[in-house]
């Protein structure tokens, strides 16, 4: 894959080993997607664009900015039981993997949730997209999806914010 020619900008690091990639599988306890290790292989972390979607990537075994980190900082494993952060939007909103349900084709369904809200209502969070590739291949803001949607699962109607 040339992951240079999916993105608008892009702003990669050096890429994870292939143990880094087997440690992080080996701490999240699931498959992870093949087209997402790929990704991490060419750039642990980084920072990226397409059209209005932006993407700063958790390094995998990071300890301070890391998958494992970024899930017990904000912990995920209470408010959303069954989701891994594999980044942010650079506004407080998570790019995360549904684990909750089992891999299609070896990938799990995308949905963003804000930092401040997170769970699994539909005013918490919102699918973007059935596969890794799928989610960096939008152009669209997730954060103002994710208010749109938000106020349209609101009892009642509520202009836009912004």
């Amino acid at each position: 894959m040339n992951w240079t020619t999916v993105f608008d900008e892009a702003y990669p690091v050096a890429g994870a080993s292939l143990a880094e990639l087997e440690q992080l599988v080996a701490e999240v306890g699931r498959p992870l997607p093949p087209c997402y290790l790929s990704f991490l292989a060419w750039s642990n972390g980084g920072e990226f664009r397409k059209g209005e979607r932006w993407f700063q990537f958790h390094p995998a075994l990071d300890p301070s900015f890391g998958v494992r980190a970024m899930m017990e900082a904000y912990d995920l494993g209470r408010f959303m039981p069954g989701a891994i952060s594999f980044a942010l939007n650079g506004g407080g909103t998570h790019y995360l993997f549904d684990l909750r349900v089992e891999a299609m084709n070896g990938e799990y369904p995308v949905v963003c949730s804000h930092s401040g809200n997170l769970g699994w209502t539909p005013d918490e969070c919102l699918l973007i997209a059935g596969s890794f590739m799928a989610a960096c291949s939008g152009g669209s803001n997730v954060e103002e999806e994710l208010w749109r949607n938000r106020w349209r699962s609101a009892d009642c109607e509520r202009p836009y914010p912004g």
